[in-house]
């Protein structure tokens, strides 16, 4: 009724502008408790360093190339949302729930949080709440 794993993953993404593309690894660990036939409960957590792409308003005043974030201005953002990458580390931490409802429906409930930083200021954080329904056909 018990299952842990432990992976580790080695990213790589790439941009239009070459000064964008990041590199990224983890080491993650999961546990998964099967509360009946049923009920699955998980818990994930990871931990990892690399580059990120932060945001910041205002004049860019980090060692890398920094631009306009053209996906932030078309929202309407003012005054203008700056990127930029820098090296930094990476927590995850996630909470889950799967209840199989019958054969082809379940339900699911997810609370996850993800902390980004870097050596300066730069700190971005990520909290987010899923609830869903799935139905196999």
């Amino acid at each position: 009724r018990v299952k842990a794993t432990l992976s580790y993953e080695d990213e790589r993404r790439t941009s239009h502008i070459a000064g964008f593309d990041t590199k990224q690894h983890r080491w993650k660990v999961g546990l998964d408790y099967k509360i009946t036939e049923r009920s699955v409960w998980s818990v994930n957590l990871a931990q990892g360093r690399g580059e990120f792409v932060f945001t910041t308003t205002g004049p860019c005043s980090v060692p890398s190339p920094c631009m306009v974030d053209n996906a932030l201005q078309q929202l309407g953002a003012s005054p203008a949302v700056l990127a930029f990458k820098l090296p930094g580390t990476r927590q995850d931490a996630g909470f889950n729930y799967r209840h199989r409802v019958n054969a082809t429906v379940s339900f699911d409930a997810t609370v996850r949080r993800t902390l980004l930083q870097s050596g300066g200021d730069a700190e971005s954080r990520r909290h987010t709440v899923f609830l869903g329904f799935s139905k196999r056909f």
